[in-house]
């Protein structure tokens, strides 16, 4: 399972992010500019999103990833 992490979007950082590294997970920082620059297609398919409620949403209704948002 791939994380993608939309740090940003927190004030102190995602809580999530410490842990992932900790415990030597495979994750993605996520920026809005991969809407427009269509990167986000690339990422791996098994990925799980976390971040900000627009953007898992969007992720989740376009279908992009399977478990896809949360």
């Amino acid at each position: 399972m791939n994380w993608i992490i939309e740090d940003s979007c927190f004030s102190n950082g995602d809580i999530l992010l410490p842990v992932l590294k900790q415990l030597g997970k495979q994750y993605l920082i996520w920026k809005d500019e991969f809407w427009t620059s269509g990167e986000y297609k690339n990422f791996p398919k098994d990925s799980l999103f976390h971040g900000s409620l627009s953007n898992a949403t969007r992720i989740k209704k376009e279908g992009i990833f399977y478990p896809g948002s949360l």
